[in-house]
């Protein structure tokens, strides 16, 4: 299946997408949890990969989920902060697109522990390292870098680096 070219985004960095829709089309979950939503990019491959597959959306910015009209691309909306949100949030596999390292790293950590211990898989979509990224949203701001060793613990189906190792695609398998 060829990537659409109609599905953009200004979220993220697109070297991934590819892989990411590769991923999702091998993995054909039922059921996927698109962590930080922004402009609804993942949703929107999802639907189109995988039209059939329960997608719900965590937004922490009520402005992104209203101007991206988030609630007409997915199947559920949260608008929650993805630490208190983790909690309740189930499914087959959740995405972290350009979302961990906007958080400090030790919620980052706690996060992705919950994250391994709930979902079949774990697709993380990131900058490798710390990259400083200033933005007049806070909770755009980077706060921490990830790299191939925060990794370690988890169980690594696949690590990719695109952009001269600028940008990392990482599937992990959860418990």
């Amino acid at each position: 299946m060829l990537f659409p070219k109609n599905i953009k985004t200004w979220k993220h960095n697109s070297a991934v997408n590819e892989d990411t829709m590769r991923q999702l089309l091998e993995l054909k979950p039922k059921q996927i949890v698109d962590v930080g939503a922004g402009d609804g990019f993942y949703g929107k491959l999802i639907k189109y990969c995988l039209p059939e597959t329960f997608v719900c959306a965590v937004e922490k910015r009520k402005d992104y989920i209203l101007q991206w009209k988030l609630e007409e691309i997915y199947n559920k909306v949260l608008n929650e902060d993805i630490i208190k949100a983790i909690d309740i949030v189930t499914g087959d596999l959740i995405i972290f697109g350009d979302v961990l390292e906007h958080l400090e790293k030790k919620y980052s950590v706690e996060v992705l522990d919950k994250a391994v211990r709930k979902f079949k898989n774990i697709l993380i979509n990131s900058p490798v390292g710390f990259q400083p990224q200033e933005h007049k949203f806070a909770e755009e701001i980077h706060r921490c870098g990830l790299d191939r060793e925060d990794f370690m613990n988890y169980q690594v189906v696949e690590y990719h680096t695109y952009c001269n190792n600028m940008m990392f695609n990482c599937l992990l398998l959860g418990g």
